[in-house]
């Protein structure tokens, strides 16, 4: 019952985040071109209910995402998440008239196929995520992730660098989710409002650094490399936060197995048109 609750949270949430990205995409392909990079933009695009709904919506998607990671784990519930790029493939084609081609029809079955795999052995979750091993993970991640924000000089930071940096943010939300959902369930407070502080945090800066990625580069570039980052790297550092896949060699095989196929699946939808031009416009 408590893996059900948890997969159809993360529906939920993956629902929520792909309307917001549309919602958003829609709102920005209208702005006039003149504010394009400008702070005037975020003036424009609040004054657009439309945007501000689809923003709601994302912030909403969040709290459903926490929800789900406390009754299964990070190996399950980011694959799952991962089905929010299947819903902007589906609104690129309602909305936007872009073909659904072979190549992402394929893309889909890998997403699905490698979802059913893992729900077949349902790794382990649990634990408090203590120790060394989590502290190293941890301070690994926010180093990448803040990267772009300590002032350098010389040339710029690629957008390969920059999406790099953005996909550690998100993967540092995702485990301190995780770690939020632990301290909540063991009525420790203070940790808890720690693992919140770090997430928000973390989200905000994966925000920045995103957006100035898409500025560099295109979204056939960025959202590849974001995307398969946020659904394939929270699992694999499952163990830092107590979790581990497989309980068995095989069991091991075949739940990196699965993860292969998602993370597969959806580099090559984030290359699709479709997701493309709603991600690189909301950007």
């Amino acid at each position: 019952m408590q893996l059900l609750l948890a997969s159809l949270a993360a529906l939920a949430s993956a629902a929520l985040y792909a309307a917001a990205v549309t919602l958003q995409a829609l709102e920005a392909r209208r702005a006039p071109a003149e504010l394009h990079l400008r702070t005037s933009l975020i003036v424009f695009l609040l004054r657009r209910p439309l945007w501000v709904l689809g923003t709601a919506l994302g912030l909403l998607g969040w709290p459903l995402q926490a929800l789900a990671l406390a009754f299964a784990p990070l190996a399950l519930v980011q694959p799952l998440m991962a089905l929010s790029v299947v819903g902007l493939l589906a609104a690129g084609h309602r909305i936007l008239g872009e073909p659904i081609t072979r190549r992402s029809a394929l893309a889909v079955a890998a997403i699905v196929g490698g979802i059913a795999i893992l729900a077949l052995t349902v790794p382990t979750r649990g634990g408090s995520g203590t120790g060394s091993l989590l502290a190293l993970a941890l301070g690994g991640l926010g180093l990448v992730a803040v990267m772009p924000l300590v002032p350098r000089r010389g040339r710029p930071l690629p957008a390969n660098a920059l999406a790099l940096a953005a996909g550690a943010a998100y993967v540092l939300v995702a485990l301190a989710t995780t770690l939020l959902d632990s301290a909540l369930g063991r009525g420790a407070w203070w940790p808890a409002a720690a693992w919140l502080a770090l997430s928000a945090a973390a989200a905000g800066t994966g925000g920045i650094t995103e957006n100035s990625a898409f500025r560099l580069a295109p979204a056939t570039v960025v959202a590849p490399l974001i995307f398969a980052m946020e659904t394939v790297a929270p699992a694999l550092l499952g163990p830092v936060v107590g979790q581990r896949l497989g309980s068995s060699g095989t069991s091991l095989v075949i739940d990196l197995g699965g993860l292969v196929l998602v993370g597969l699946g959806v580099t090559l939808l984030a290359r699709s048109r479709s997701v493309v031009a709603l991600v690189g416009a909301a950007a």
